[in-house]
């Protein structure tokens, strides 16, 4: 007869445990099986470490995971809201966002990967054929006509 096992959330430890019970019908002085509540304080521990070094990747995720709880419900609260907000005491963060940029969908719009979403989570939209911009002179080129300089944005 084979024996299952289902562990959650991990089978970390699961080979050492077998050969430990294998030699004796008691478990170790030692031996603590983690409870899901052990699990999930270990987990909001190193989520509060990183929400310390990443506020601004930390707001997001709040954001995003109560619009995706509640949609459209919540979003009456957000629109019109400036991102990021204000330092203040509940948000710690840089005054600007950063992304990656994942497309162009248009030529009105960008896509940008905020935090880890390949596929983007973010898109932004110019309402003018103007953009204001400043930035470093990174490279200039007499090739494309009549000249075109290039700029490192931050």
């Amino acid at each position: 007869m084979q024996r299952r096992i289902r562990t959650l959330p991990s089978a970390d430890g699961l080979d050492q445990l077998i050969r430990q019970t294998a030699s004796s019908s008691l478990p170790p002085a030692e031996f603590h099986l983690e409870s899901i509540n052990d699990i999930a304080a270990e987990k909001a521990k190193d989520h509060a470490a990183w929400a310390a070094q990443h506020p601004d990747l930390d707001f997001w995720e709040t954001i995003r995971n109560v619009l995706m709880t509640q949609g459209d419900a919540y979003f009456p609260t957000l629109k019109d809201v400036g991102f990021p907000p204000p330092q203040n005491e509940s948000y710690k963060g840089p005054d600007m966002f950063t992304g990656k940029v994942v497309a162009q969908p248009d030529p009105k719009s960008i896509l940008l990967n905020v935090d880890n979403a390949p596929a983007g989570d973010c898109l932004l939209r110019f309402d003018e054929n103007c953009v204001r911009y400043s930035g470093m002179a990174h490279f200039a080129t007499l090739i494309w006509p009549p000249l075109l300089l290039i700029f490192c944005l931050s």
